[in-house]
């Protein structure tokens, strides 16, 4: 990779003094489905769980996951439901019946207790991060002016 370009999944953050690489990874996982209702006309609220009991990543309105099914393409749905559960993500599935197999497939076919493949790509949420680089550029800017005792690594800063 040429110098000065980085991946796809990491963004560069320099405030005067400080430069940090933000990082972000693709999560991917082995889910059981552990409820499936009907939410509306059309549609089935889908309850995945980690298989091995591990907390899922924090997610945000918006943000969606793709559902990795062995016999049809893979799509992306809406994550719905309360934010801050990361035992279980519940995702909002409208049956398509012009679509490429997936809604039909989940609504046909998928039951409880089947398992099945979840990944997911975290995005950069730029009022986070334009909050991170202000308190990195306050940070960098006390010690330049040695208003402060601490020194805080950029990482330290993001917590």
């Amino acid at each position: 990779m040429p110098a000065g370009i980085l991946p796809r999944d990491t963004e560069s953050v320099q405030q005067r003094t400080t430069r940090l690489t933000l990082t972000r990874r693709e999560f991917e996982a082995v889910v059981w489905v552990e409820g499936k209702a009907p939410a509306a006309e059309d549609v089935v609220a889908l309850t995945v769980r980690e298989a091995t009991g591990q907390p899922l990543p924090p997610w945000e309105p918006g943000e969606h996951v793709d559902l990795i099914l062995d016999d049809v393409a893979t799509r992306q749905y809406s994550l719905c439901g309360p934010s801050w559960d990361q035992q279980a993500y519940r995702l909002g599935i409208l049956r398509d019946p012009n679509g490429s197999g997936g809604s039909l497939h989940v609504h046909d076919k998928l039951a409880v207790g089947d398992l099945v493949r979840i990944r997911a790509v975290p995005h950069f949420r730029p009022q986070r991060l334009a909050g991170q680089r202000d308190r990195v550029r306050r940070l960098a800017d006390r010690r330049r002016l040695g208003t402060s005792e601490t020194r805080v690594s950029p990482a330290a800063a993001l917590r």
